[in-house]
């Protein structure tokens, strides 16, 4: 899952260069006023949440778009609360005419993205690129020479089902 996240953030990252994404939820009931979402644009991903501004056009929920660059994105940040390399977060009161709101951002940029999600899956990788291979001629159960008795195995009784020097393998029968 951290995999498939990371890939697609990396699209994002690409995408972003020339193109703005994103997402914005407006909620009716549970939280009137409200809108939550997020954008991508120019290599940084914007989660936001507003209260009390101006609403989406149209009647749906959700909505999403894609846009050039060449059309302007105005982001109400608000005044910086905190900031911590390549994460910043901002909010407060912002007066935008006719609408005064709340807004809170957090901007986070992709590559930070991108490489938190990959720690995983190379942490997991890494013991599969550097543990012993097993050689053919070796029991898989207990590690003994089958090179002499290349069908089954003297010391556990278990048959190989390898095949040796490219035949095909045997059918197993059974113990």
């Amino acid at each position: 899952m951290l995999l498939l996240l990371m890939v697609g953030t990396a699209a994002l990252w690409i995408r972003s260069a020339t193109r703005v994404d994103g997402f914005g939820y407006r909620f009716d009931v549970e939280l009137p006023h409200t809108i939550i979402g997020a954008t991508s644009d120019q290599g940084i991903i914007r989660l936001w949440r507003t209260v009390g501004g101006p609403e989406f056009a149209g009647s749906s929920r959700l909505n999403l778009w894609s846009s050039n660059h060449d059309i302007p994105v105005m982001y109400d940040e608000g005044e910086p609360i905190w900031s911590w390399g390549a994460v910043r977060a901002s909010g407060g009161l912002i007066h935008a005419s006719p609408y005064h709101y709340r807004s809170f951002m957090i901007a986070i940029a992709h590559w930070m993205v991108v490489i938190a999600t990959a720690v995983v899956p190379v942490a997991a990788l890494i013991p599969r690129l550097f543990r012993p291979r097993r050689r053919p001629d070796i029991c898989s159960n207990c590690g003994y020479d089958l090179r002499a008795s290349p069908d089954r195995c003297p010391e556990c009784g278990l048959r190989n089902t390898k095949p040796q020097n490219g035949e095909p393998a045997p059918p197993i029968t059974g113990l």
